[in-house]
């Protein structure tokens, strides 16, 4: 606070509070980030500005260390840019200051630290391993979405065909 100034502290909204442990619960029982944006919109539950879920504002409320009670003040750096538009920076974590004891946790240190080893383990490259000569040119006589290419167990010798969203080739 500037001098004269009383001391801010942020408050908790519970009914926000409840969807952001609900999340966080989620993630920590090892569902993806698009899976819990799925739920989120099924149910119903609107985002804080009023809208549907989206993956990247799932995954920026996970990483958002405010929620452990951690407040963290010039994370980023805002510029304008032509027409109104605004540019998001990140600093260098050296320059961020940790200011004590202005956001109350509403999760806990440890749910917070398993969810970040969560969403930092290694994925797969979403490359296959084997080629298909006829990826991306065949569909699906059913749903019409693309057929991708599979093995039959560790044999690569029986290949096929086969769509993603509909289960009769299994």
């Amino acid at each position: 606070p500037r001098s004269g100034e009383k001391r801010q502290y942020r408050k908790i909204n519970e009914a926000e509070a409840l969807v952001v442990r609900g999340i966080f619960d989620k993630a920590r029982g090892g569902w993806e980030v698009n899976t819990i944006t799925r739920d989120l919109n099924a149910q119903g539950i609107l985002s804080k500005t009023g809208k549907k879920w989206h993956r990247k504002s799932v995954l920026e409320l996970l990483k958002n260390p405010a929620y452990m009670g951690t407040t963290l003040y010039g994370r980023t750096k805002t510029t304008l840019k032509a027409r109104g538009q605004r540019d998001l920076q990140y600093r260098n974590p050296d320059d961020v200051l940790e200011v004590e004891g202005f956001t109350p946790p509403i999760i806990s240190e440890d749910t917070y630290n398993v969810v970040q080893r969560h969403l930092n383990r290694p994925r797969r490259s979403g490359h296959p391993h084997a080629v298909y000569m006829l990826s991306g040119m065949s569909r699906c006589g059913e749903c019409g979405s693309t057929l991708t290419g599979q093995k039959m167990g560790r044999n690569e010798r029986y290949r096929y065909y086969a769509c993603r969203h509909v289960n009769n080739y299994r």
